[in-house]
């Protein structure tokens, strides 16, 4: 049976064993929200959305695309209480983790499927940013055939 959106969300918030207080206070929203984003009785926004993937280390597709796959990005914190202020430092740390992991496949080999990719990357930028950006023409990112 494939999960809601909702049923994701609270499936990572959990895992990443964060309260929906901790969420509502990073997200800048009521904690009830979070309550009642979790059931499917309201929806986030793209931001939102977007603020929370970077926080989970997951591609957004993985909110809005039940096909979408989901490489969690393992990490340790040490602290008593978590902030507001110290999930902004964790969403930071993924993007750039899923930045990494993205430019890591093209180095392996390129993109033939740049949406694929990314999704399996969980790469927020394009391979057509990422080319443009550091110069890389597409003969370095495919092999000869």
């Amino acid at each position: 049976m494939l999960k809601s959106v909702g049923e994701r969300f609270s499936e990572l918030r959990n895992r990443s064993g964060l309260t929906q207080s901790q969420i509502a206070d990073y997200l800048n929203v009521d904690q009830s929200y979070i309550s009642k984003y979790e059931k499917n009785e309201r929806q986030f926004s793209v931001d939102i959305l977007e603020k929370a993937a970077a926080l989970f280390g997951c591609p957004i597709e993985y909110f809005t695309d039940e096909t979408s796959e989901y490489a969690p990005i393992p990490f340790a914190l040490r602290a008593k209480s978590v902030t507001a202020e110290d999930l902004e430092t964790i969403a930071s740390i993924n993007k750039i983790a899923l930045n990494l992991r993205f430019m890591e496949g093209l180095l392996r080999g390129g993109v033939k499927n740049e949406r694929e990719d990314r999704i399996k990357c969980g790469s927020y930028t394009s391979a057509k940013t990422i080319r443009r950006r550091y110069g890389i023409s597409n003969r370095y990112l495919f092999p000869a055939s």
